[in-house]
């Protein structure tokens, strides 16, 4: 019997330095409760609503297995909080067992994941985990492989007999980003392989600008200024910084990003790709969820 999972968000009404948070996002299981994937932070907020293309028939057995709580709940593997991805990612490893062929459930809708995605892409980066290649120093400890999180948490469900739907053979070409991503990402499933993950984060950025600024829209000046902001995320990330300290640092970063990519494209493309209004800037990581997971005893990398 397939569950229907539901990717939800809200706005976080606290700001830091000004700069807006980018919107939480947390998965609802409404027939198995409802039961929720909090994705690092909670769910109860008066403001907190369904998210168009984000939902779809799954298996919440095989979504629960993977919760993987640290000190912060339903990190999907993804601790620690800000080092490999942040609530969107989270929520969108959620939805993968409700995603159809090219049925694309992912949180992308939120408001400010095309900056999320830039950093983290759609399911945390790596998403396999290979020591990346140069300039990015390897992340100590990486998460859990995906791939290998999602085949054991089939195999514990015992779904005798089902096959997996990134298996199946496929219908038809993607059509779409959303799509497209998920037609990414089966691919890496079905064969089982590890993969560089600053290869697929590059693929998946070029379907980003494509989709959203047209496909003659030039790449690689995007990708030199997403490039440089994610070698100076590696550094902090591999640094002795904790708690609201990297919070603080990884934001910095982000919001450099935001201004040179704003220079670089202009006021109008800059909102369009970031899923961001204009002249807005978003901090990338929750302070309070990063100091929280210090304060408890996490945040270990």
């Amino acid at each position: 019997m397939a569950d229907l999972l539901e990717g939800w968000s809200y706005p976080v009404s606290e700001t830091v330095y000004g700069l807006n948070i980018l919107d939480h996002t947390f998965v609802k299981a409404p027939s198995n409760g409802p039961a929720y994937f909090n994705c690092f932070g909670g769910h109860a907020a008066p403001q907190a609503h369904p998210l168009e293309g984000a939902s779809g028939n799954g298996n919440y057995a095989v979504a629960n297995c993977y919760r993987q709580p640290s000190v912060l709940p339903d990190t999907a593997g993804l601790a620690p909080y800000g080092t490999h991805g942040v609530c969107h990612q989270a929520a969108n490893r959620f939805l993968w067992s409700a995603c159809g062929l090219f049925s694309g459930a992912t949180v992308h809708n939120a408001q400010a994941y095309g900056l999320s995605f830039s950093f983290y892409g759609t399911y945390g980066r790596p998403l396999a985990a290979p020591p990346p290649p140069s300039p990015w120093p390897p992340i100590p400890e990486p998460p859990p492989d995906f791939v290998a999180i999602y085949g054991a948490c089939w195999a514990k469900a015992k779904l005798v007999g089902e096959t997996l739907w990134y298996e199946k053979p496929a219908p038809a070409s993607p059509q779409g980003f959303e799509q497209r991503i998920v037609a990414l990402h089966a691919g890496i499933h079905s064969k089982r392989e590890k993969v560089d993950p600053n290869a697929v984060l590059d693929e998946e950025l070029r379907l980003l600008i494509e989709e959203r600024l047209g496909p003659k829209f030039e790449l690689a000046k995007i990708r030199e200024v997403r490039n440089r902001a994610l070698a100076r995320a590696h550094s902090v990330a591999t640094s002795d910084l904790r708690g609201r300290a990297f919070a603080d640092a990884i934001n910095g970063i982000a919001v450099q990003y935001q201004d040179e990519l704003e220079e670089h494209l202009g006021s109008e493309n800059h909102s369009q790709l970031l899923s961001v209004g204009p002249k807005e800037r978003y901090a990338l990581v929750d302070p309070e969820l990063a100091e929280r997971e210090v304060s408890r005893g996490s945040h270990a990398a």
